[in-house]
């Protein structure tokens, strides 16, 4: 059964990635979040498969996911017009 995490992980992680991909903070800070809870899925499923290189690869993952999500809500209109 938790084989299936896996694969909300991977559709989770493809939609975040076009959502990352976008022009605005908003479609950026719900791709993060969208990478964020793949790295969830993929990491319980890591761990019950034993497939600990990609534990290791997911929670790096999920900490640059994190720095991404923080770092785009930090940005506001006007500190991305002054350069």
């Amino acid at each position: 059964m938790i084989d299936l995490l896996q694969y909300p992980g991977v559709v989770l992680g493809f939609i975040g990635a076009v959502l990352v991909s976008g022009s605005s903070a908003r479609s950026r800070r719900w791709g993060f979040g969208l990478w964020i809870g793949s790295n969830a899925c993929l990491i319980t499923w890591s761990v019950a498969a034993g497939a600990w290189g990609l534990l290791a690869m997911y929670a790096v993952y999920s900490v640059t996911s994190v720095i991404g999500w923080r770092n785009n809500a930090e940005r506001t209109p006007s500190a991305m017009c002054s350069g």
